[in-house]
């Protein structure tokens, strides 16, 4: 499972560099592929609100794979979207880059909520009691948040139990970077979690990076996520998506 806040992948396009077409039989050279993210700087960190962490709008974000050198890969990119729930402003079912949905929403005190997480690939709905705090309302450079809530594994098909456990989450601001990616140039926050499930089948952590540019949200996002059944461990999951598609042009790619 993953949020935005660990919280935030498929076919080109058009950050892939088109080959042209070849006028002769003669092998062409392969083009190269440039990283599309660049780390320009140094930069303050500001403090971020759980709003921040939190969709901004219903409106679709673009995001490409990348390698650890900001390289596309030959994975495409993928559609991200966040819907309210029954017309709610401060409550969401939101797209994971993983293929899970996240129910998100903001409490009374401006803090952010995870209440559950539906994986269908794996047939699983995870819920939290009480629901995950991902976000306190202000989170600041020298502050590390620690969460915890018990959790139960359900089939999403014929809801019998598969598991039960807690869940225990850290977060904290590390650094602030100028950075460039498709979508703009900003100064970003940079934050890491730690979500750690134990449960009684399995052992469950996932680790994930992201950088958040206050009023637009996360632009970058890196994981790493481990799982060990029984105490086997099964294939780690890592990888790193950038977002796309600058925020004006977002509303677009819904239509």
């Amino acid at each position: 499972m993953r949020s935005i806040p660990d919280a935030f992948v498929l076919g080109c396009c058009g950050v892939l560099p088109i080959l042209p077409l070849a006028c002769s039989s003669a092998p062409q050279a392969p083009q190269k592929v440039v990283p599309i993210v660049e780390i320009l700087a140094a930069a303050q960190p500001a403090e971020l609100t759980a709003q921040d962490l939190a969709p901004h709008s219903t409106d679709a974000t673009r995001w490409q794979l990348v390698d650890a050198q900001w390289r596309p890969t030959g994975k495409s990119s993928v559609v991200l979207s966040a819907a309210a729930v029954d017309g709610s402003r401060s409550g969401w079912r939101v797209d994971g880059i993983d293929g899970t949905v996240d129910g998100l929403f903001i409490a009374s005190d401006g803090s952010l909520h995870l209440a559950g997480t539906d994986s269908v690939g794996d047939d699983a709905r995870t819920t939290f009691d009480p629901p995950l705090l991902l976000a306190p309302p202000m989170l600041r450079s020298d502050d590390e948040f620690i969460s915890e809530a018990s959790m139960r594994v359900d089939s999403m098909s014929s809801n019998r139990n598969r598991d039960n456990g807690s869940a225990r989450r850290t977060l904290r601001i590390v650094r602030g970077e100028r950075i460039r990616t498709p979508a703009g140039e900003w100064d970003a926050t940079v934050i890491e979690s730690v979500f750690t499930a134990t449960l009684d089948m399995a052992l469950a952590t996932h680790r994930t990076t992201l950088w958040i540019v206050p009023n637009i949200g996360p632009v970058i996002e890196r994981w790493e996520a481990t799982v060990k059944v029984l105490g086997v461990s099964v294939p780690r999951d890592r990888g790193t998506a950038v977002r796309i598609d600058p925020p004006a042009q977002q509303s677009a790619l819904l239509q």
